[in-house]
């Protein structure tokens, strides 16, 4: 029902987040790729699988 989707963000509302999170994590873990590669990975193949 219509209603249904008005209780959940939409999808460019999420990537932002999402996005935005991934920004925090590479400036928490000093821009090291080899840190942050392996977290952003992860988190890229979940949102793959939400697709």
């Amino acid at each position: 029902s219509s209603g249904d989707n008005e209780d959940r963000p939409s999808i460019g509302y999420l990537y932002e987040a999402m996005d935005k999170a991934k920004e925090a994590i590479q400036g928490n873990l000093k821009g090291k790729k080899k840190f942050y590669m392996p977290i952003w990975k992860m988190i890229d193949k979940r949102w793959r699988q939400l697709e």
